[in-house]
């Protein structure tokens, strides 16, 4: 019991610590780094246009 608790405690800390690496400022990918605060929302994109449905069947074959 008491090596299992402390792997938790060894894993965790390795965790925190690999966050630590971060050496510039954060960014979020798409976003310029003069935008303000709440990041405005992304565009959207446009549906794409319906499918157009044949006026006639797609064979007169009485087999298929």
């Amino acid at each position: 019991m008491l090596i299992r608790v402390a792997l938790i405690l060894v894993a965790t800390s390795l965790a925190a610590l690999a966050g630590c690496g971060q050496k510039a400022p954060l960014y979020v990918p798409g976003v310029s780094k003069d935008a303000p605060w709440p990041y405005p929302d992304p565009p959207r994109k446009a549906p794409p246009p319906e499918r157009k449905v044949p006026d006639l069947p797609g064979t007169s074959d009485e087999r298929k």
